[in-house]
């Protein structure tokens, strides 16, 4: 199938804040697909205070 990709989101890219950093893609839809598959996860890496949030997920679909 096709797959599309964002993240990580890493310390890093959010300056060792704790903030909501935005991300999107963009790509085609195979012709005759029937469903879609919205896959988040989220992976503590080291230590107890390394929480993931999620918020305002979006999938739109334009012709």
């Amino acid at each position: 199938g096709n797959n599309t990709y964002i993240g990580p989101v890493l310390a890093t890219d959010r300056a060792n804040r704790s903030l909501l950093v935005a991300r999107q893609a963009t790509g085609l839809v195979p012709v005759h697909a029937r469903s879609v598959t919205i896959l988040v996860t989220i992976t503590r890496f080291t230590g107890a205070a390394n929480n993931g949030d999620v918020d305002d997920i979006g999938f739109y679909l334009y012709q």
